[in-house]
């Protein structure tokens, strides 16, 4: 039986003892790293006399294994410590096989080491097993076993108390990547940067260019190549925190290139606010712009497609809030000529770049496909994106054929844009069903709408511009839908689910009073009509028609959803299921 140090005469004394001893030899490799082999040495010696003086003779062997580590001597390290690792007398045995597997690995005796290594582990007073199994993992890679070598790292990294972790990562790291496996060795490499302990971010960095290389990801390779430069830098110069701030932005685009976007199918996603607000209030409220949800644009998913209309003021960053990921988008759709928008245009096609950088599936995917109205096509702002990727969509061809089984129609307009138009889109959803949907676009009630839109299932219809003479007087706009186009559309088509969208916020917020107004009126006509307001967030389940509750995230009936008017004017609109309405 191995004796503890701690059951022998004096024992909670030797037990500080077998304490300090363990300190020094913990320390000293730390201080070593560090270049400050003097300071270690001087450590390593006062553990040695400890021992000595205790009458510990073979523990004082694991320290002078140790200084002669310092000096590279490893064939003397072995000399020294085979005779006694497995005497009695030890109370370090978990160090001194730590020391003698570490010489092993120098001396090229990887096997021999991995024994070692599993020996250390085997003692139950050592409390470093982390090191054991990263040092045994660096046996297994340069065997050429980097499964095994993996394993190991990963068994280090497991243990809650490990001290070293950007070490196995980094270690981790690079077994991937000389196994091939570069994405996961970047994803390794990265995560070593991010240990606060890791303090040679430049090996990491290029070993990321290198794996971002071999992946094809030249821009990824060149900021990693950058980033490592970088770390050549003095410590005291300023850069290297500028440095660290664009490092923290680039691990950001690599890490949301990673994510796998939602598990949505055949759905309808409003992400349209305010197009613009010009009311006394907004003049005068400085803190509307905080509650403020701008923008036009909503996004279609459905057979193995995602189809992006109308994206501008801040569809992009509503897109990503409900979970969406640029991976989701193929298509995007620019129904009418609006320069306000060409800025989020720019982006998604920037942001999309930038995926395509950081993700190699994403390099062999064809990349979204761009449909513009004409004027749009003649002098978008996408210089970036090639010719064949960049389509015009013209109002007097019959239909398209998108992929997945999707057709479109679009149709002429009426009002001041001259080149805008409204389309109908039939896809087949996943369960076989087809599913009709009618885009108005900004238009002037004309009589032929209702033809265009007389088979869809849903109707987003953009209201664009109401004033009180338009609701009173049944006055129609030449260029906008208005209420009494909109009223005229409801009344002449016969779809399931209209959703009002593209309010204007000139004369104060009414979305529910606009709706509610409808529905008034259409009862006076006996007519019947599901009709909700559509503002950021709003989901429909394209196969039951269902409308995702703000509150509780479960699907209710668009015909019992309830709509909450906002906290505040031009705040964002509440879908709520009853059991969430009534609280």
């Amino acid at each position: 039986m191995r004796a503890d140090i701690s059951d022998s005469r004096g024992g909670e004394g030797k037990g500080k003892l077998l304490g300090e001893l363990k300190r020094l030899l913990k320390e000293a490799p730390v201080l070593a790293r560090r270049g400050e082999e003097t300071k270690a040495s001087k450590l390593l010696a006062r553990g040695k006399k400890l021992a000595l003086e205790a009458g510990l003779q073979k523990d004082a062997l694991v320290f002078q294994a140790s200084l002669l580590r310092l000096e590279n001597k490893f064939d003397e390290m072995v000399r020294v410590l085979v005779p006694v690792v497995e005497s009695p007398g030890l109370h370090l045995r978990g160090y001194a096989y730590v020391r003698l597997g570490f010489a092993q690995d120098e001396l090229k005796q990887y096997d021999a080491a991995i024994i070692s290594y599993s020996r250390a582990l085997d003692d139950p007073l050592y409390d470093t097993p982390g090191k054991a199994w990263n040092n045994m993992g660096n046996a297994y890679a340069e065997k050429g076993e980097f499964d095994k070598a993996i394993l190991c790292y990963r068994k280090a990294l497991d243990l809650p108390n490990y001290e070293t972790p950007g070490k196995a990562w980094y270690n981790m790291g690079l077994a991937y990547f000389n196994k091939g496996s570069f994405e996961e060795a970047i994803e390794c490499l990265r995560k070593a940067i991010d240990s606060p302990e890791y303090d040679t971010p430049k090996d990491a960095w290029e070993k990321i260019n290198a794996a971002s290389a071999k992946l094809g990801l030249t821009q990824a390779a060149e900021e990693a190549a950058a980033m490592a430069e970088g770390e050549r830098i003095p410590k005291a110069d300023p850069l290297n925190r500028i440095m660290d701030i664009m490092g923290d932005d680039r691990n950001k685009l690599a890490e949301y290139a990673a994510k796998p976007g939602t598990h949505y199918s055949d759905v309808l996603v409003i992400l349209a606010g305010w197009p613009s607000v010009t009311s006394t209030e907004s003049l005068l409220d400085g803190g509307l712009s905080q509650r403020l949800t701008q923008g036009r644009a909503c996004f279609i998913k459905t057979s193995g497609q995602g189809i992006l209309i109308d994206p501008g003021f801040d569809s992009l960053r509503y897109f990503s809030e409900m979970g969406f990921h640029i991976r989701e988008v193929t298509q995007v759709i620019s129904s009418h000529r609006q320069r306000p928008s060409y800025q989020e245009l720019e982006n998604l096609a920037y942001l999309a770049d930038q995926w395509r950088n950081y993700d190699t599936a994403a390099k062999e995917r064809i990349p979204i496909q761009f449909y513009f109205d004409l004027s749009t096509y003649k002098d978008h702002p996408l210089e970036d994106v090639a010719d064949e990727n960049i389509h015009p969509l013209e109002p007097g061809q019959p239909r398209y054929s998108l992929p997945g089984d999707i057709e479109l129609k679009p149709f002429e307009t009426k009002g001041s844009l001259k080149s805008s138009f409204g389309f109908w889109l039939e896809a087949r959803l996943d369960n076989g069903q087809k599913r009709c949907i009618g885009y108005t676009s900004d238009t002037g009630f004309f009589p032929e709408l209702c033809t265009k839109l007389a088979d869809c299932d849903v109707i987003i219809a953009n209201l664009s511009d109401s004033s009180v003479d338009d609701i009173r007087d049944n006055k129609l706009s030449e260029d906008h839908l208005g209420y009494t186009g909109l009223l005229k559309l409801v009344q002449g088509t016969n779809a399931k689910l209209y959703i009002v969208s593209d309010f204007r916020g000139g004369a104060g917020d009414a979305r529910i009073e606009l709706v509610q107004k409808l529905t008034y009126d259409l009862k006076k006509d006996k007519r019947k009509a599901e009709i909700i307001p559509g503002d950021v967030g709003c989901l429909l389940d394209l196969r039951d028609l269902k409308v995702l509750c703000s509150s509780c995230g479960e699907f209710t009936s668009h015909k019992r959803i309830a709509v909450s008017k906002p906290d505040a004017e031009f705040g964002r609109l509440r879908y709520l299921c009853k059991k969430c309405l009534l609280g």
